[in-house]
């Protein structure tokens, strides 16, 4: 989860006009969810593009459900599994 909301951060723009709005929270399907208003960055972050493909390639070790990471209707989502 740690991992999600960093990702949130590092890739958003905010301030106190313009918050960023992050809602955690497990849904029906047993997915945690990370949730944000999408605001991207102007500005170039040193970024290798990595972050939620090791996410998703570490959940691949351990079960065949998605992970799922992607904007919709301008908020990004981070879906990842719970394992038990």
């Amino acid at each position: 989860m740690q991992l999600l909301i960093e990702n949130a951060i590092k890739h958003n723009t905010f301030s106190i006009k313009s918050p960023l709005v992050i809602d955690i929270f497990v849904d029906s399907n047993q997915y945690l969810n990370v949730v944000n208003n999408y605001q991207k960055r102007e500005t170039y972050i040193d970024t290798t593009g990595l972050g939620l493909k090791n996410i998703a390639d570490r959940y691949s070790y351990f079960t065949d459900q998605k992970t799922f990471f992607g904007v919709i209707e301008n908020q990004f989502h981070a879906k990842v599994p719970l394992l038990n």
